[in-house]
């Protein structure tokens, strides 16, 4: 039947597996909390799992799985030869990364398992395209290296995508970014070009690339020790924005 009201127990009753008590302490085994508006509270972390179905998540405290969520944490990661790999899971696509081992190595593998075709794998490192991308895989472009120094004119480089290039001279240098053709730089791209020096420092388009609206266009960096940043927007075509003269 239905009891109401406050009661005072004595002795140690015994409760069926399927009474929730509301104050005292109860070990709670298989419990299934559903329904809407329920408020757990004053939870100990260390006791508590949180997973989905799929065991997704393998952490044992609330702190841990959301670290993981996060991508601090992964439990899942694991290291093979020097390949580090790292999964997760989505509605059922698995997302990989594969970080780079070797250039003539691109294999569509992660830990020495094939990726199936419906999943994405994102490659890193590889200062060229792999030539094995699945048809939704994802290539972070080239590595970039922190910055580099030039004291005379120079053309952008690959490895220039995502550095700070900087121009360092009492004298004035054209920093240039080449056609597609000669340097295919993803889409995207961002350079960093700064002025380390007193002379004037040009970010130009070489003929056929479009900068800031005009072909093999011209910006000036507006003084000493100012950047710029310098994005590839589409095949020939790159803005040029920040410090400008």
């Amino acid at each position: 039947g239905t009891v109401t009201g406050t009661y005072t127990l004595a002795g140690t009753p015994t409760f069926p597996a399927s009474v929730v008590l509301t104050t005292g302490t109860q070990t709670l085994t298989g419990k299934t909390i559903s329904g809407a508006d329920n408020t757990v509270t004053n939870l100990v972390a260390a006791n508590v799992i949180v997973a989905d179905a799929s065991n997704y998540f393998t952490t044992d405290t609330v702190e841990a799985a959301l670290a993981q969520l996060a991508g601090e944490y992964d439990a899942l990661d694991t290291t093979v030869a020097g390949l580090v790999s790292t999964q997760l899971t989505l509605n059922d696509i698995d997302v990989y990364q594969r970080a780079f081992t070797s250039s003539v190595d691109d294999t569509r593998e992660v830990a020495g398992v094939s990726v199936a075709g419906t999943d994405i794998l994102i490659w890193t490192g590889y200062t060229d395209r792999p030539t094995n991308m699945g048809t939704n895989d994802i290539w972070l472009g080239p590595p970039g290296t922190a910055s580099r120094q030039i004291t005379v004119n120079d053309d952008a480089e690959i490895n220039d995508g995502g550095a700070t290039v900087w121009a360092s001279s009492g004298s004035a240098i054209v920093f240039t970014i080449p056609l597609n053709a000669t340097v295919a730089f993803p889409i995207g791209t961002i350079i960093l070009v700064g002025r380390e020096s007193t002379g004037a420092v040009n970010v130009t388009g070489a003929a056929g690339v479009t900068v800031n609206g005009s072909d093999g266009g011209t910006v000036a960096i507006s003084a000493q020790y100012q950047q710029v940043k310098v994005e590839k927007r589409a095949e020939n075509v790159w803005i040029v924005s920040g410090a400008i003269a």
